[in-house]
């Protein structure tokens, strides 16, 4: 509303009150003279008359009762396009009212939408109090104005205007409205143009974009603090909205009071460099919002921090939005850092998470990197160690962790390593351990399941063998020895070895000890499998050894001898024993005499026969025995002398 209409609206009222209390002295019908109410006082928001107001005279042409529609005659919807010439009364799109002014209130049903054609428009003060519109535009609807004001009071009216599709390109100004009415009627404010300019009232933008445009919103609480009380809570909530090309302008910051009589108070500085300021008492509530090409202090100027007697809480809370090209010293300027949460969003410049230590807060997200968690639990004798790390593996220490123990519910601390141990554990357990996680710190919460069962407590056992190295069929023992923790040895055990074809369940002696003879083996190199599986009292326990096998020493016995040359046949015999003089039988033997080799198996008594032939000529011939071996004996040879007479 300008300056003018205002001033007009307060000399129409004055002479209306005149008008009404000399009528009321005029007439013989008069119950008691007319006095200004609470129901009918000014109506501080649109500085006009208050359309309940009465005169006592039921004649008087000033009753303003009867020029004023009733509520279920107003249409819900009223139209409005400023291109037209001549003004309609609002019902259609063909029949549209020409202004947007503080009147459309009046001729729109509470809850009633209001559609704006193409066109330019500023939206009027004087929505009356507990109403809700709806301004609603098409492409090309653009709002060049949009300010109010608490008219000096500390109240939200339950007011409520949702702008739907609309453009804004509301620029900040330099001037101020001051007005100074008659004392007794109350009139006494001053109020700044800067960009749009919210308080008292509700807001909803959905859908809207703003161009250039700056916001204010609880001056007049941040100018003159309410010293009797709380002041209500005022909230501009805004969905899939954005905000262009905004640019401070430094040059833009002071401001001449103007006073409806003419005079200019000196000027007066502006308090903030950002897009948005929100004073005492305002909170502003983004989603899904974009911020291109915005150059400020900050989007946002916050002195949120107050709550009022509703329980309404004010601040700035950003989600789900977008910033891009922007050239700010961070998204939101907080005086309370905990009153501004900024979640979800996405930069195209690097983002610090940390909240400055001194205020004020230049906060660009208030999400913390979530670092991930992990219990583990580990079973140890008639214990269970519960342990808390982080993703690196780094312990969380003094942190308070639930743990339900077959149903019932304890909460334990972890210690300096990230640790809590329980004790003296007996029988079946079921385990439910739950870390919740630690939103200041970042950390994600944890779980974990498992089932343990707890035996008697047992001491732990050790198990030796040392290696052995033996040759084939020359008995050699593999000696494995079974003590306790305390080296106590333990006797009557049993033992399994396990090395090479050889299985044994082997009971230790009073030693604790096992002997497992190794030299039949077939000669190679074997790792033995030593296991106790324990008992009661004892634990298990195992190793693995290493037993070389090698091959077996022979030894060949052949005598040199003389055959007559008439013997057509002639048999040769040696025996074929090991190094303990143990026949070997089975072995397969050469002889080479004269160019010509003869071959025989030793018999059962390690004897082995060659029946040599064409051996006739008289004279003494050395001959050749071989033993190969084989896999259980090495090679042997050896030379004797055979003569023919």
């Amino acid at each position: 509303m300008g300056k003018t209409n205002k001033s007009i609206l307060l000399f129409s009222m004055l002479i209306i009150l005149f008008i009404c209390i000399s009528s009321a002295y005029a007439s013989e019908d008069i119950l008691d003279t007319q006095s200004i109410t609470d129901d009918s006082s000014i109506n501080e928001d649109d500085f006009g008359i208050d359309e309940n107001i009465e005169c006592s005279n039921e004649n008087s042409l000033l009753n303003l009762e009867s020029n004023i529609l009733k509520e279920d005659d107003k249409p819900s919807d009223f139209y409005i396009n400023s291109s037209k010439e001549l003004s309609g009364d609002g019902l259609s799109p063909e029949t549209a009212y020409k202004n947007f002014d503080y009147t459309v209130y009046d001729k729109v049903a509470i809850s009633g939408i209001i559609h704006l054609s193409e066109g330019n428009y500023g939206v009027p003060e004087g929505s009356p109090y507990n109403t809700n519109y709806y301004i609603i535009g098409q492409e090309g609807t653009v709002i060049n104005s949009c300010w109010f004001d608490s008219m000096g009071t500390y109240k939200n009216f339950n007011q409520t205007l949702t702008f739907i599709n609309v453009s804004f390109e509301v620029p900040s100004s330099g001037q101020v409205w001051y007005s100074s009415g008659n004392d007794d009627i109350g009139f006494s404010d001053t109020i700044i143009f800067y960009g749009i300019s919210m308080d008292g009232r509700d807001f909803n933008f959905i859908n809207c974009t703003f161009i250039n445009t700056s916001f204010v919103s609880g001056q007049h609480q941040h100018v003159e603090p309410n010293r009797d009380g709380l002041t209500d809570i005022c909230t501009a909530i805004f969905e899939n909205c954005k905000f262009l090309n905004y640019t401070y302008d430094p040059t833009i910051n002071s401001y001449d009071v103007h006073t409806s009589w003419g005079t200019i108070i000196p000027t007066e500085e502006y308090e903030t460099t950002s897009m948005i300021t929100s004073f005492e008492c305002s909170k502003f509530i983004f989603n899904n919002c974009t911020f291109d090409n915005v150059s400020c202090d900050a989007i946002v100027d916050s002195y949120g921090g107050n709550t009022d007697y509703y329980g309404r809480i004010d601040g700035v809370y950003i989600y789900n939005s977008t910033f891009t090209n922007c050239d700010i010293n961070g998204v939101v300027k907080a005086r309370n850092s905990p009153y501004c949460i900024i979640s979800n969003c996405t930069y195209d410049f690097p983002v610090s998470y940390d909240v400055p230590l001194v205020g004020p807060f230049y906060i660009n997200s208030t999400d913390r990197p979530v670092i991930k968690t992990n219990l583990g639990l580990v079973a140890n004798a008639n214990t269970l160690v519960i342990s808390l790390t982080d993703e690196s593996n780094n312990p969380l220490v003094d942190y308070e962790v639930e743990i339900v123990t077959n149903g019932r519910v304890s909460y334990e601390y972890t210690d300096n390593n990230g640790k809590i141990i329980l004790s003296n554990l007996l029988g079946n357990y079921s385990f439910e351990i739950t870390y919740p996680g630690d939103e200041y710190e970042g950390y994600a919460p944890s779980k974990v399941f498992k089932n343990f069962t707890f035996e008697k407590s047992k001491l732990s056992t050790v198990l030796t063998a040392p290696k052995v190295t033996a040759n084939y069929n020359i008995a050699k023992n593999l000696v494995v020895t079974l003590k306790d923790s305390n080296n106590k040895a333990l006797a009557n055990k049993k033992v399994i070895v396990k090395v090479g074809s050889i299985s044994k369940v082997l009971t230790t002696d009073s030693k604790g000890q096992v002997s497992l003879n190794v030299a039949t083996l077939v000669p190679k190199t074997y790792t033995a499998s030593i296991s106790f599986a324990g008992d009661d009292n004892y634990k298990s326990s195992s190793i693995s050894s290493k037993v070389t096998v090698s091959k077996g020493v022979s030894k060949l016995i052949a005598k040199a001898k003389t055959f007559k040359a008439k013997v057509k046949t002639k048999k040769f015999s040696v025996t074929l024993k090991d190094s303990k003089n143990r026949v070997l039988k089975g072995k397969k033997l050469t002889i080479k005499v004269k160019g010509k080799t003869y071959t025989a198996t030793t018999n059962k008594k390690g004897v082995a026969t060659f029946k040599i032939t064409k051996l006739s000529k008289k004279g003494t011939y050395k001959s050749k025995i071989v033993f190969k071996g084989d896999k259980w004996y090495k090679a042997i040879s050896k030379t004797v002398k055979i003569k023919i007479k």
